[in-house]
């Protein structure tokens, strides 16, 4: 019977603490917004994170195998950051 006493108390100790956790501003750290990705699908991104119609594309290289595209990479510029473009 201590057992079982002991074991409630941990699992309400946890739940408590964990309710805790969930009502605090920061527990899940930044806030996200949800945006659009190039096939259209809905992505989460942190707020800080710029707007894609923002940014200036600058190159982009396409990874294929045999005849087909595979992959598709973009560099783009956020002309709002000060330091030069890497």
């Amino acid at each position: 019977m201590f057992a079982m006493k002991d074991r409630t108390t941990r699992n309400v100790s946890v739940l408590i603490l964990a309710a805790c956790l969930l009502l605090s501003a920061n527990a899940f750290g930044d806030q996200l917004r949800m945006v659009n990705n190039l096939r259209n699908e809905g992505v989460l991104v942190p707020v800080s994170a710029p707007n894609r119609d923002d940014l200036i594309l600058l190159k982009y290289a396409t990874v294929t195998e045999t005849t087909r595209t595979v992959r598709l990479i973009a560099f783009y510029d956020d002309p709002k950051t000060p330091r030069p473009v890497d």
